[in-house]
């Protein structure tokens, strides 16, 4: 999913199965949004989370995981129906506050649409924190 419908392009920043680091639309990605030079790229059909269910007429999700190397933010963008629709009702993102500019502003954004941050420490790997690594964070629509 993605802030746009479309066409674009997927770049691989390695080729090893289960290898993680790619980007869609760029060649930034991981933890710290570090620049790679992609091994591979190629053309991949991009949709907005909102395209994607009005168009195969699917059901609004309850729960939402978004974990995509560093685009985490311009999916959000392609929420906007979804956001705003009772049905949605948790949501986990992965985010790195700090180090990844587009995370900086993932708290305010979903709280216009009326999700709380969920701040149990049970919540949060304190490892990834000690280190300044990406973590989920987990929000809950405001009842």
């Amino acid at each position: 999913m993605h802030d746009k419908t479309g066409i674009d392009i997927f770049n691989l920043s390695k080729l090893d199965p289960g290898g993680a680091i790619h980007s869609v639309g760029n060649t930034k990605a991981g933890s710290d949004g570090e620049t790679f030079e992609p091994v591979s790229s190629q053309s991949v059909l991009v949709m907005r989370l909102d395209d994607f269910i009005s168009t195969f007429n699917m059901q609004v999700p309850t729960h939402l995981k978004i974990d995509v190397d560093g685009n985490d933010r311009l999916v959000l963008d392609g929420l906007g129906a979804i956001l705003k629709n009772p049905t949605l009702r948790y949501i986990a993102i992965e985010v790195n506050e700090g180090i990844r500019e587009g995370d900086n502003d993932v708290n305010a954004f979903l709280n216009t649409f009326g999700f709380d941050r969920l701040t149990d420490t049970n919540l949060q790997n304190p490892n990834n924190l000690k280190r300044g690594k990406s973590y989920n964070a987990y929000f809950a629509r405001r009842m």
